[in-house]
Protein backbone atom coordinates (compact mmCIF):
# COMPACT_ATOMS: atom_id res chain seq x y z
CA UNK A 1 0.00 0.00 0.00
CA UNK A 2 1.25 3.78 -1.09
CA UNK A 3 4.36 4.58 -3.23
CA UNK A 4 7.52 3.69 -2.23
CA UNK A 5 10.68 4.41 -2.94
CA UNK A 6 14.12 2.84 -2.13
CA UNK A 7 16.61 5.24 -1.45
CA UNK A 8 20.58 4.43 -0.99
CA UNK A 9 21.75 6.10 2.54
CA UNK A 10 25.37 6.66 3.15
CA UNK A 11 27.22 4.98 5.95
CA UNK A 12 28.02 7.49 8.91
CA UNK A 13 30.86 6.42 11.53
CA UNK A 14 29.44 6.83 14.54
CA UNK A 15 31.50 8.50 17.21
CA UNK A 16 31.18 7.41 20.64
CA UNK A 17 34.08 9.01 22.28
CA UNK A 18 35.77 5.40 23.25
CA UNK A 19 37.46 5.32 20.49
CA UNK A 20 40.63 6.61 22.69
CA UNK A 21 39.78 4.07 25.69
CA UNK A 22 40.57 0.50 25.99
CA UNK A 23 38.16 -1.64 28.55
CA UNK A 24 39.43 -2.68 31.50
CA UNK A 25 36.65 -4.91 32.99
CA UNK A 26 32.53 -5.40 32.02
CA UNK A 27 29.73 -5.99 34.27
CA UNK A 28 25.95 -7.12 33.52
CA UNK A 29 24.47 -4.42 36.21
CA UNK A 30 20.53 -3.21 37.35
CA UNK A 31 21.52 0.91 38.04
CA UNK A 32 19.30 2.00 40.98
CA UNK A 33 18.77 5.45 42.11
CA UNK A 34 17.92 6.44 46.12
CA UNK A 35 14.70 9.32 46.03
CA UNK A 36 12.18 10.25 48.31
CA UNK A 37 13.00 6.94 50.69
CA UNK A 38 12.74 4.92 47.95
CA UNK A 39 14.74 3.10 45.72
CA UNK A 40 13.95 3.37 41.79
CA UNK A 41 15.30 1.00 38.96
CA UNK A 42 17.30 3.53 36.44
CA UNK A 43 18.32 1.25 33.48
CA UNK A 44 19.57 -2.36 32.86
CA UNK A 45 23.15 -3.22 31.15
CA UNK A 46 26.56 -3.05 31.12
CA UNK A 47 28.76 -1.20 33.28
CA UNK A 48 32.35 -0.61 31.86
CA UNK A 49 35.70 0.38 32.97
CA UNK A 50 37.52 2.42 30.71
CA UNK A 51 41.04 3.50 30.85
CA UNK A 52 41.72 6.09 28.54
CA UNK A 53 45.59 5.45 26.26
CA UNK A 54 46.87 8.78 26.50
CA UNK A 55 45.79 10.35 29.94
CA UNK A 56 45.43 6.79 31.73
CA UNK A 57 42.04 8.28 33.28
CA UNK A 58 39.65 5.54 34.06
CA UNK A 59 35.68 6.31 33.97
CA UNK A 60 33.10 4.49 34.54
CA UNK A 61 30.45 4.13 31.84
CA UNK A 62 27.13 2.55 31.74
CA UNK A 63 24.58 2.38 28.82
CA UNK A 64 21.04 1.20 29.67
CA UNK A 65 20.36 -1.72 27.19
CA UNK A 66 17.08 -0.36 25.83
CA UNK A 67 18.37 3.37 24.96
CA UNK A 68 22.17 3.25 25.00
Amino acid sequence: VGNWKIVDLPEIPVVTGEEQEEELAKFRTKIYRFRKQEWKERGVGELRFLKHKVTNMIRILSRAEKTH
